[in-house]
């Protein structure tokens, strides 16, 4: 039988979850800053049954995490839509970012694709709208992305919620 990817977890945890536990957290602390994402998204972590420290600390995915909730791009996410260029997304909350917000959009302009073509169209399009070089490889970052666009997490400008 052929192993099938699962992009509802990332290091066996579920994404929606460990997201909107850090988001619940976020949004009672009445902060938006980057610093109490990452304290709040490994209390996530942990709570939801997460042992390895390595995996809570990882910094890829939960950029990813940050940027698409400080941009305003989850449902019930409680951020207003903002509208960056990529450049600026880059500059100021990072590569990460840059690559979830790029994948978002690549979702909602062409559907459903597997992560390999995604990453692809990712970095082709970062490399194009920041003049710079992508990382090699995808670090959890678009298994996030993926994860709450299959999951209807995701919003467009008009979608979100008033």
């Amino acid at each position: 039988m052929p192993r099938t990817e699962n992009h509802s977890t990332l290091n066996k945890m579920p994404v929606s979850r460990w997201v909107f536990r850090t988001v619940e957290k976020m949004n009672r602390a009445r902060v938006i800053d980057v610093g109490a994402w990452v304290r709040f998204w490994r209390q996530a972590y942990e709570e939801l049954g997460g042992r390895s420290s390595e995996v809570a600390s990882k910094g890829c995915p939960r950029a990813s995490a940050y940027g698409l909730w400080f941009l305003g791009r989850l449902l019930n996410g409680h951020r207003a839509y903002q509208v960056w260029p990529i450049s600026r997304i880059d500059a100021e909350l990072g590569k990460n970012a840059a690559y979830a917000v790029i994948g978002a959009d690549l979702l909602w302009q062409g559907g459903e694709m597997s992560r390999a073509d995604l990453w692809a169209q990712v970095q082709h399009r970062y490399r194009t709208e920041t003049g710079r070089e992508p990382a090699i490889s995808e670090q959890g970052e678009i298994r996030v992305v993926l994860s709450l666009f299959r999951e209807k997490q995701l919003v467009r400008g008009t979608d979100q919620p008033a």
